[in-house]
């Protein structure tokens, strides 16, 4: 089945490769809503990537770009509503501070900009060492995040003050593109490192409380590129030549191993947890446990976002291929879109609508509603 795209806000003529395609598995559950041209890429441009994700803001999204700019969108007719310069490309996805009308977009020289979303005026601005391509963790009056030089800070919320930050040594071996994001769970901050260790940090100071090699006895491509989750008392994550554990979250130790090469960052969902990983699909495990509840297969697809719950569905992306909509309970495929190249962005969830908006690599933001 293909959708047909109706006349949108820009009159830019789209390339054949960039037209999009749904494949309809077993009764439709997309519908395409509008899309609209965030970065237009040059024709012969041989691999354009877009891997940012947007922030919403009620009737709006708020998005980067690799054009170095920030973007907010109608997300009823998906009309640009402004636009301004960010000063570098952005791979991150944005986060709305709701408390204090601001949205947080980390930059890929290392900027995390503060910015009001209705007109994009920047609020502050903190220059850190390294690209920042997550979301930054936001805690009462904190900020925490992580750059891609192996280096967590944390920051005020409100000015962006320098409050303290942690750095572990870069492996001299090749270290996998990506970093975990930082989560706050209880009293501790955990965050993973390319060194292949996982952390229990104090968020107050700073202080390191435990450290846990999830190398597996491996000494490349160690990188814990995962953002941890908790399953009652056990924690989760993973490694990228180690596999996804289950771990003591008082001391670090290690409860289960499920050995799964480039394994991603889980979902959980009850006592269950989601993850795919390039070559052996998509899984699901009982997070108590690492019990296998399912694993399917995504040939092709090449490096997948993070499961997301949508309704009864998982939603995620791949940077090959486009989104896919998966049955949380059995795995079962529902529906593929495909833009033509790719997708490295994760969809921005809109539950209470039955939406996701996405960003191709193409450069085309898409609005697509989701039915159950």
């Amino acid at each position: 089945m293909v959708i047909a795209v109706a006349a949108c806000q820009s009159s830019t003529v789209r390339r054949p490769y960039e037209r999009p395609a749904a494949s309809q598995v077993s009764g439709g559950v997309l519908s395409l809503l509008w899309r609209s041209d965030v970065h237009v890429h040059e024709l012969f441009e041989p691999a354009p990537q877009e891997c940012a994700s947007g922030a919403l803001v009620g009737k709006q999204l708020v998005i980067g770009s690799r054009n170095r700019q920030l973007s907010s969108y109608s997300t009823e007719s998906g009309q640009r509503l402004w636009q301004v310069q960010a000063g570098a490309q952005i791979e991150s996805q944005a986060l709305f501070d709701a408390g204090r009308k601001v949205v947080y977009v980390g930059a890929n020289d290392g900027q995390l900009l503060a910015v009001d979303p209705a007109d994009g005026a920047v609020r502050w601005r903190y220059q850190a060492e390294g690209g920042i391509l997550n979301a930054p963790e936001l805690a009462g009056d904190n900020l925490y995040f992580s750059t891609n030089r192996g280096r967590l800070y944390a920051l005020t919320a409100k000015d962006g003050k320098w409050l303290w930050d942690y750095e572990r040594e870069r492996p001299e071996e090749f270290a996998i593109h990506g970093d975990a994001a930082p989560r706050l769970i209880g009293d501790s901050l955990y965050a993973g490192f390319s060194d292949g260790f996982l952390t229990s940090i104090r968020p107050a100071t700073g202080d390191v409380q435990w450290a846990r090699s999830l190398a597996s006895g491996s000494n490349q491509y160690v990188d814990v590129d995962t953002t941890p989750v908790m399953v009652q008392d056990t924690l989760i994550a993973g490694s990228h030549s180690g596999g996804v554990y289950g771990l003591s979250a008082t001391d670090g130790l290690v409860k289960w191993r499920l050995p799964v090469e480039g394994a991603g960052s889980p979902l959980k969902h009850g006592n269950d947890i989601y993850f795919v990983a390039p070559r052996e699909g998509l899984h699901a495990l009982d997070g108590r446990t690492g019990r296998v509840l399912y694993r399917r297969g995504l040939s092709g697809a090449g490096t997948v976002t993070v499961p997301q719950s949508l309704g009864p569905y998982l939603v995620f992306s791949g940077s090959r291929t486009g989104v896919y909509v998966v049955d949380r309970a059995t795995g079962r495929l529902r529906q593929t879109f495909f833009p033509g190249r790719g997708m490295c962005a994760a969809p921005t969830i809109d539950e209470a609508n039955h939406r996701l908006y996405v960003l191709s690599n193409g450069g085309t933001l898409y609005a697509l509603s989701v039915s159950w």
